[in-house]
């Protein structure tokens, strides 16, 4: 299919090679189940102007970052009804998480080995937020706090 022509062709990461890139998340002790997804995979790059080293001509090249997602390791969202009750806007966000990764797992399966497709998916440079909380500003008073939780 046209449409799905440059996802990047797939490389493939270790077990170890994964662990050792993620030393702060918890690893996986059991073997993971195969999928009928293992060897796709969503690669991160830019589109650069190169010369063909053949024609000498210049021809837009696909470089990739060294680091992939797998569409393996997509998983779905869990939406419950009182998660849409209680939190809808995260709940719609889910819905389209959800539809983003059926929709890549369908244009993955129609891929021939080697062939890729590019996607409009925008990547994002992050940051987390430092894990120290600062709460030198509360307003509780902790002593009228204390006698009401451990009244006599």
């Amino acid at each position: 299919m046209k449409k799905w022509r440059n996802i990047m062709a797939s490389f493939n990461l270790t077990a170890a090679a994964q662990n050792a890139a993620t030393p702060n998340t918890a690893r996986r002790t059991t073997e993971r189940q195969a999928s009928p997804f293992d060897g796709y995979w969503l690669n991160l790059g830019v589109n650069v102007d190169m010369k063909d080293t053949d024609t000498g001509e210049t021809v837009q090249k696909f470089v990739r970052l060294p680091r992939g997602v797998a569409v393996s390791d997509l998983e779905e969202q869990r939406v419950y009804a009182s998660t849409r009750a209680n939190n809808p806007e995260w709940a719609a966000q889910a819905d389209v998480i959800n539809a983003i990764i059926k929709l890549i797992q369908q244009g993955s399966a129609e891929l021939d080995e080697g062939e890729s497709v590019e996607l409009d998916l925008k990547v994002q440079l992050y940051r987390k937020q430092e894990a120290e909380v600062d709460n030198s500003a509360s307003t509780v008073d902790m002593d009228a706090l204390a006698a009401n939780l451990f009244k006599k």
